[in-house]
């Protein structure tokens, strides 16, 4: 159409040259009569004053002659004027048409090009995911199998059970593919059979066959049924299997779901585990810092603990008193027992002196007696 409209368009055009040529030529024409026949108006006023007598009646006719051709001029002037508007005009609707029209084309050669362009990435995201799907269901497949050939324990069995699912799952998917392809075979077969028997009749039935020019028309018919069959055979599988993919793919998303919160809740307990072990430590931190502190108060307060046992091997233990009185005899340091120095006999009253002094006293001179219970207590 923008063609046609172009070609129209410069006919068009050029017809309006050529008649505005013509104008300017008939133009010319007219002012060369003009100036012609003012030359001949003065040279016929010329004779006229010589002879008065004939101008009188040949004036008017050559007044009437150049008067009609002075409107003739300025008729075709106007018309000059007007045929170069309206070219104008069509030049710019012209333009202007083409202009419209070249965008118009690049615009769909834009879309065009975008449209092909969704067209790929749509083809190879397809492709891409097929094989992403082919690929999770061989690595399924193989995955189970390596764990079926394996010696699987309670943690691989408990760990495992998905894929076990997804092994019930694909199986009947691999049956029936079997069975698809097992029926294609056969198809393919009758229908070679069948084509072999139409091919190459028997010569009993020679005579009693139809002409020559139906038996290509049956067999075309043959073909073209036994091939409507097939696709339709074919279409029935695709949507089969196209729905068993569907299909599992909802199974994996429900499997995957199941994962995520069975992984939420092993997180879960794991954490609730380390807080219970946290308490536990915290727990065992304020009993050491108790008993540390209940023997710290029982040692200003003069009473005597009973040994902590310690890991390592203890050594001898102290020799018992034989003696009813004997002054006090320094006492070997042993291994478990270094915190009996800050003992002292007999023990201080109250009040006696800062905590924290060590007075170390002489032997007495006379002989020293244990204290007695009520020393004991009333300290």
């Amino acid at each position: 159409e923008n063609k046609e409209l172009r070609t129209k368009l410069e006919r068009d055009l050029e017809q309006r040259n050529q008649a505005l040529e013509k104008l300017r030529c008939e133009n010319q024409e007219l002012r060369r009569m003009v100036t012609l026949s003012s030359q001949d108006s003065g040279k016929r006023e010329a004779a006229e004053q010589q002879q008065q007598s004939g101008a009188t009646v040949e004036k008017a006719p050559g007044r009437g002659e150049l008067e009609a051709k002075e409107k003739k001029v300025k008729i075709l002037e106007h018309q000059r004027r007007e045929l170069l508007e309206v070219n104008k005009q069509w030049d710019q609707h012209f333009r202007a048409m083409k202009q419209k029209y070249e965008q118009k084309i690049t615009d769909l050669h834009q879309e065009l090009a975008e449209a092909r362009r969704a067209l790929t990435e749509l083809e190879s995201e397809r492709e891409q995911k097929q094989r992403d799907f082919d690929r999770k269901l061989l690595l399924a497949k193989s995955r189970i199998e390596t764990e079926e050939v394996s010696p699987s324990g309670s943690e691989q069995r408990r760990r495992g059970w998905p894929w076990r699912c997804l092994q019930e799952q694909l199986a009947p998917v691999t049956r029936q593919r079997e069975y698809q392809e097992k029926e294609i075979q056969r198809l393919n077969k009758a229908l070679e059979e069948a084509l072999n028997v139409q091919a190459s009749p028997p010569p009993i039935f020679a005579s009693t066959m139809e002409p020559a020019g139906k038996v290509p028309q049956q067999e075309l018919l043959t073909q073209n049924e036994l091939l409507k069959q097939q696709v339709k055979i074919f279409e029935e599988d695709f949507q089969r299997e196209r729905s068993d993919r569907e299909r599992m793919n909802e199974e994996k998303e429900e499997l995957k779901q199941q994962l995520e919160k069975l992984q939420k809740q092993l997180v879960l307990s794991n954490n609730q585990l380390r807080a219970s072990k946290d308490d536990c430590q915290r727990e065992k931190e304020e009993k050491e810092k108790l008993k540390r502190l209940l023997k710290q108060h029982k040692q200003a307060s003069g009473e005597r603990l009973p040994p902590e046992p310690l890991p390592g091997p203890l050594g001898p233990a102290c020799p018992m008193y034989q003696y009813q009185y004997s002054p006090p005899v320094a006492h070997p340091m042993y291994h478990g027992f270094d915190e009996w120095q800050q003992i002292r006999y007999p023990p201080a009253m109250p009040g006696e002196h800062t905590p924290g002094q060590n007075f170390h006293f002489p032997p007495p001179e006379y002989p020293w007696r244990p204290p007695c219970a009520m020393a004991r207590s009333q300290n």
